[in-house]
């Protein structure tokens, strides 16, 4: 049975373009004022964002009527270069309220879910619903939702990598009823990836606290989910560790890697989505190779669903410590250079 709310020719769509005249607020508000009566009687909601000339707009609403909106929105002479972000079918509506809202900040947008009042745990998380509706979303190309979400958690490294992680997980939970396809999961998290760099290239890189420490990030050979080995970078550089820049693929890559820059440590990241249980052997083979390539006193540690199966696969992959969640890796690398267990 359909949810609650659900219509099943209820479209959102996001696009950007650019200004062909100057606007002051009165321009604006008289833009939006007019905007708003057409949109009330059309049954459309969305919100419009401007900034430095440029436009950023959702519409939400029935399929047809947002289609002959926007035909008449590329047609409008006051701005040009309309791109299209994001537009497909959607379960329900973020701008309920909002016939059209002109915002200056993203944290003027309705929370719909997406971060809750408690700064330190994401909305999503506590919404299993609105999680799979992102996620789905993603797979067919939709990012409108996810950049929200984004914007809504700044610069909070915990906020964003909480968001991926949950999403990562709901992907298994849609795979395992059948809802989506592996295909469909690569192909969402990598969208996921992508508003995730995207997002972080907005904020000054931080400081190198721990000058000459680096840490080498690789996704476990063979991996398809990399979304993992991004947030793992952002943590640990967000700690102060300097991290090479690329993700080896294979156990190949990764020597020359390591011959063309010194690291002090490694992280093995297995997939986000899937525990993949069968890759232990493959994985320890790489932790034993990556013993003879790192210099004496270096930790391995192993990042994703498969160090969340229970804590001793991690010794089983030939890794000092396993973490389930990016939050936090950087601090794991202290915690445990003392007390390492080389397996």
């Amino acid at each position: 049975m359909p949810p609650v709310g659900y219509h099943s020719d209820l479209v959102s769509l996001l696009y950007r373009s650019r200004a062909t005249m100057e606007f002051d607020h009165a321009l604006l508000e008289n833009l939006v004022s007019g905007a708003r009566e057409r949109n009330h009687e059309r049954d459309v909601t969305g919100a419009l964002y401007f900034e430095g000339g440029r436009f950023m707009q959702w519409l939400e609403g029935p399929a047809p009527t947002v289609s002959r909106l926007f035909g008449k929105i590329g047609e409008d002479r006051r701005h040009t270069d309309v791109e299209v972000l994001s537009f497909g079918h959607t379960t329900r509506r973020v701008f309920a309220d909002w016939n059209l809202r002109l915002f200056h900040g993203f944290n003027e947008l309705p929370r719909a879910g997406f971060a809750s009042s408690n700064p330190s745990v994401p909305g999503l998380a506590d919404d299993p619903g609105l999680l799979r509706s992102m996620a789905l979303a993603l797979a067919r190309g939709r990012v409108g939702e996810l950049a929200i979400a984004f914007e809504q958690a700044g610069s909070d490294l915990r906020l964003q990598a909480l968001l991926c992680e949950r999403l990562m997980h709901q992907y298994g939970e849609l795979w395992a009823q059948d809802e989506c396809t592996e295909l469909d999961t690569v192909l969402g998290l990598a969208l996921a990836q992508s508003q995730f760099r995207l997002h972080r290239a907005r904020f000054p890189a931080h400081p190198l606290a721990k000058a000459g420490e680096t840490v080498l990030v690789m996704p476990v050979p063979g991996e398809r989910h990399t979304l993992g080995a991004s947030l793992a970078q952002a943590s640990f550089e967000e700690g102060g560790y300097g991290v090479p820049t690329g993700l080896a693929e294979s156990c190949e890559e990764m020597r020359e890697q390591l011959r063309d820059c010194f690291c002090n440590h490694a992280l093995l990241v297995s997939s986000g989505v899937f525990p993949r249980t069968h890759r232990v052997d493959s994985i320890r083979a790489c932790a034993d190779l990556l013993r003879g390539l790192l210099p004496n006193g270096a930790s391995i540690g192993l990042y994703g669903q498969l160090a969340a199966v229970e804590p001793s696969m991690s010794s089983a992959c030939g890794c000092d410590y396993g973490a389930h969640s990016a939050v936090g890796l950087a601090d794991r690398i202290k915690s445990d250079s003392g007390a390492r267990h080389w397996a």
